[in-house]
């Protein structure tokens, strides 16, 4: 009987974050509820990676957009928990940053790509790709976009990883907003991808 799973996370869906956990075969496994104070107050649009030894990072924005405007100006950090979703430490990374949507790790380095913040509520927001060594200092970002040479207009949105062998794929989109509102004109919208080689 879940209907007391379901009426507890209506109240507080706005208050935290659900994870599914799934195995490889897609079968469902359980779902963790992350909320303050237990865990600190993390935007909704964020990434989940499991490291080899089992302990699991979640990268997010710490300040969330709310009512749907101008999205926060808050910094990208990660929050870190054991396999068994004890929380254990929150460590900052990038100022002026979210949405890191994707994320990877080879055994040596983290890769995350994340959006910066544009000029106002969303045009001018580019895609970035960091790499970070175990004890988070990072080692290289690249910025994938250069929306502004597209159009005023422009921003890049919803940047995602996968890890295959030694290369790194980043797949992101360019979308423009419509000139009489800030919605998406969804007709100019392109899919990238980027491909990096990573050295042994």
């Amino acid at each position: 009987d879940r209907s007391s799973d379901v009426s507890s996370s209506a109240l507080t869906i706005f208050r935290g974050t659900h994870n599914m956990i799934f195995t490889t075969d897609l079968l469902s496994l359980k779902t963790v509820f992350l909320s303050s104070p237990d865990v600190p107050f993390h935007h909704g649009e964020y990434s989940l990676l499991q490291l080899f030894n089992g302990d699991i990072l979640l990268f997010a924005s710490a300040s969330p957009s709310e009512n749907g405007g101008p999205p926060p100006k808050g910094n990208l950090e990660v929050l870190h928990f054991d396999k068994d979703w004890h929380f254990l430490e929150q460590k900052w990374l990038r100022d002026q940053a979210h949405y890191p949507t994707g994320s990877a790790n080879d055994g040596r380095y983290t890769y995350i790509s994340y959006s910066t913040w544009g000029r106002d509520t969303w045009a001018g927001q580019d895609e970035h790709l960091a790499a970070f060594d175990s004890q988070w200092n990072l080692i290289q970002d690249v910025t994938l976009t250069d929306v502004q040479s597209i159009s005023d207009l422009a921003y890049g949105e919803q940047s995602m990883i996968i890890l295959r062998g030694n290369r790194l794929y980043v797949f992101y989109d360019i979308l423009s907003k419509s000139s009489d509102s800030d919605a998406p004109d969804f007709t100019k919208s392109r899919t990238y991808v980027a491909v990096f080689e990573l050295n042994p």
